[in-house]
């Protein structure tokens, strides 16, 4: 989940545009013992997804900017990311199946940018440890560290400026364990016009743990934070959806 915001906030911002992602093409299983119970893993893992994962219809209105995705193998610099929070290397994770990416709001501009994620583990145990890495202030240290260097992998040149990250208040009822925390930044780039802007980022990140399972919320604003009625009511819903269906 670490990982995800980092790379979403980069990848996905609103006034630099959004592509289409691309879906990764599943590898046949090799026919071992040990390759069909990995390709029945992933199997579940994309079902459960599937399951919970927010779609178009859980906002209504809302406009949908880049498809769901699978990821690939984890990259070199999520490793880095990983490590430096002290959470497990991704490269251990069953699956990480991203939901849509939908724009909430008729004005480009001032539109929200949401999308959730599930991420499976081989256990509960190493779910459980990313999510305690998520809410340590060891974690955000790495958050403001780290953005900028991930700004230099973007489409078109982009700097980040100085970057803070909080903790924010807990959206669901009491009882229910779910950590959410901002990213506040400056950006500035090129436009897909090619116009040079500068804006205040917001970017808000939570997530819970059910079972194997880390389901996250994300989702990215410019000029002002993302509405916290809409963050409640797709926490609501995943949390909702998670149990139900918990893997």
């Amino acid at each position: 989940m670490v990982g995800m915001t980092l790379l979403f906030s980069v990848s996905c911002i609103v006034v630099f545009g959004c592509g289409s992602s691309q879906k990764t093409a599943t590898v046949a299983a090799a026919g071992t013992a040990a390759d069909s119970a990995v390709s029945v893993a992933k199997a579940h893992a994309r079902a459960y997804a599937r399951q919970v994962n927010l779609t178009q219809t859980d906002v209504p209105g809302a406009e949908v900017i880049a498809d769901e995705e699978e990821s690939g193998p984890p990259s070199q610099r999520a490793l880095e990311v990983a490590r430096c929070a002290g959470a497990m290397l991704p490269d251990r994770r069953i699956a990480d199946i991203r939901s849509s990416t939908l724009r909430v709001g008729n004005v480009v501009d001032e539109a929200t940018r949401v999308k959730s994620s599930i991420e499976v583990q081989p256990s509960a145990a190493i779910a459980g440890r990313n999510y305690a890495a998520l809410q340590s202030a060891r974690d955000r240290t790495c958050i403001a560290r780290d953005l900028p260097q991930l700004a230099e992998g973007a489409a078109r040149p982009t700097q980040i400026g100085p970057t803070t990250v909080t903790v924010l208040p807990r959206l669901l009822p009491e009882g229910l364990n779910a950590f959410g925390f901002r990213v506040e930044t400056t950006i500035t780039g090129a436009s897909p016009t090619g116009k040079q802007r500068r804006e205040v980022l917001y970017l808000d990140d939570y997530g819970f743990v059910v079972g194997r399972a880390e389901v996250s919320l994300n989702d990215i604003r410019v000029s002002r934070p993302p509405p916290t009625a809409l963050e409640r009511h797709l926490l609501t819903l995943l949390y909702s959806r998670a149990q139900v269906h918990k893997p």
